[in-house]
């Protein structure tokens, strides 16, 4: 593992010269627990080159489903996996994180009709959160710029319902196990409370998920 964070870690008295960072014998504390340290995860959201740096690294990655189609992100998965062999890292030594925005109801059309203004909402907010095209000097952020252009503009219909995971208990185990079987995904997150639903509601929502989901899914 190079790099600071990797020389910290398994070194009680690092030193490092960089191009743009050094040290000299600096020691951490407390030192991590996990032998030989502890795992490290990349977001691969976009860009091809991000699952390509991963794999080069040997991380395991961190997905966002919900920003490609499910055809892209099967090529990239295969890249990283590619690339993890090709620079001598075992496929079966690293984890796939991946989750979507969420929400659960009874039925399908009462998850949708609860959930659908407030996710807009907030998707719209996140990309105005995004800088102007003019910040970005790199075009290693082109891919992140194009990203806060559209969530500016998305809609219900290009993202329901294959880019969230809005619907009743068994669409969310069906769509779980689809990314268990397709892209190897082993940690599964949500994230509920976009803001603006009745706070009763998002608790159900989350009960929901955490007796009639997650409980198909222990042990595997």
């Amino acid at each position: 593992m190079p790099g600071i964070i990797g020389g910290l870690w398994r070194q009680p008295n690092f030193s490092y010269q960089g191009k743009f960072y050094k040290a000299k014998d600096v020691t951490i504390v407390p030192r991590p627990l996990q032998k030989p340290a502890p795992p490290i995860f990349m977001a691969a959201a976009l860009s091809p080159e991000s699952f390509v740096a991963a794999g080069q690294k040997g991380h395991s990655i961190m997905l966002a489903p919900f920003t490609q189609s499910r055809g892209m992100l099967k090529e990239n998965v295969q890249l990283y996996k590619e690339t993890l062999s090709q620079s001598g890292h075992s496929p079966d030594g690293v984890e796939i994180v991946a989750g979507y925005h969420t929400y659960v109801d009874e039925t399908p059309e009462l998850a949708c009709g609860k959930w659908q203004s407030h996710y807009l909402r907030y998707m719209n907010f996140v990309g105005s959160l995004i800088n102007p095209a003019e910040e970005y000097t790199s075009q290693q952020y082109e891919s992140w710029r194009r990203s806060g252009e559209a969530l500016k503009h998305v809609s219900w219909e290009m993202m329901y319902p294959n880019q969230v995971l809005c619907g009743d208990p068994a669409q969310c185990v069906e769509r779980i196990g689809l990314l268990q079987e397709e892209f190897g995904v082993t940690h599964f997150w949500v994230y509920m409370d976009l803001g603006g639903l009745d706070q009763r509601e998002l608790r159900r929502s989350m009960e929901r998920f955490a007796t009639q989901v997650i409980p198909q899914f222990s042990g595997k």
